[in-house]
């Protein structure tokens, strides 16, 4: 089968030799000679030897190693596409990306006992019944289906262990269904957050976010006030936690696994 580019998706080269790709990092180059950046002028002549393995700035041929042509998509991301901590290595053996997963996990493994303590401490987990006002499809006087805003209780009836992480902003942990659907072929679970809880020592859960304090691990109060749309109507003993993975504590999750893997450049 012919060899398509996935850059201007025609036939005869690929991406790596694509004459389009070629021609556009010479006209950068040339934009940063004429306009005498020289930074620029260094960084494009780079790529361009790289490319072609021709120095743009001598014309001659330069000898490539295959180290040096490597760069990791991880430090690109994290250093910009031009630091040389992308340098000679790949993604696959990244010591960078491998230490921040590390770090990640740690906070994980720290947020995930803290707040399974706090789970257990208020009445949390699998049987916990949870009042939600929501808009949904209700059966209506006459017998038919009405849409509309109702207050039901639901039922917890999994939890879903490995959203919540460090860096997963409001978690739908809790995965509800509304009690009048219990064992129907068409229930339909609900995702919601959990609610906002302290810790043993009285201090907020929080995970992380952009700002310093972090963000409040919940968008609902155990204490029901009249703006809340959830609120704890039935505790529960410590359900579910045998459900927890046997390797919980280590941090380790899908979610974290996804998020480093979208940080390339």
């Amino acid at each position: 089968m012919a060899r398509r580019c996935r850059n201007c998706y025609t036939y005869g080269h690929n991406k790596r030799t694509c004459p389009q790709i070629t021609k556009r990092w010479r006209e950068r180059y040339d934009m940063a000679v004429e306009n005498k950046h020289a930074d620029h002028i260094v960084a494009w002549a780079e790529k361009l030897q790289e490319r072609t393995g021709i120095d743009p700035r001598t014309g001659k041929k330069v000898k490539r190693k295959a180290s040096a042509k490597r760069r990791c998509s991880y430090c690109k991301h994290k250093y910009g596409s031009y630091g040389d901590e992308g340098l000679g290595h790949t993604r696959r053996t990244c010591a960078e990306l491998k230490a921040d997963k590390k770090t990640a996990y740690k906070a994980n493994a720290k947020l995930r006992r803290r707040t399974i303590k706090a789970m257990t401490d208020n009445g949390i987990g699998l049987g916990a019944l949870i009042t939600l006002k929501k808009y949904d499809y209700y059966k209506g006087v006459d017998g038919k289906k009405v849409y509309e805003q109702r207050e039901m209780p639901y039922l917890v009836t999994k939890i879903a262990w490995d959203t919540l992480t460090d860096d997963n902003y409001q978690p739908n942990v809790l995965r509800l269904t509304r009690l009048d659907q219990l064992g129907s072929p068409n229930a339909r679970a609900t995702g919601i957050t959990l609610p906002r809880m302290n810790d043993r020592e009285g201090n907020e859960l929080k995970n992380r976010s952009s700002s310093t304090a972090g963000r409040a691990l919940g968008d609902w109060h155990l204490v029901p006030n009249k703006y809340q749309d959830a609120r704890l109507s039935e505790r529960c003993p410590p359900n579910g936690l045998d459900q927890i993975p046997t390797d919980y504590y280590l941090g380790g999750s899908a979610y974290t696994d996804n998020v480093f893997m979208e940080k390339k450049r």
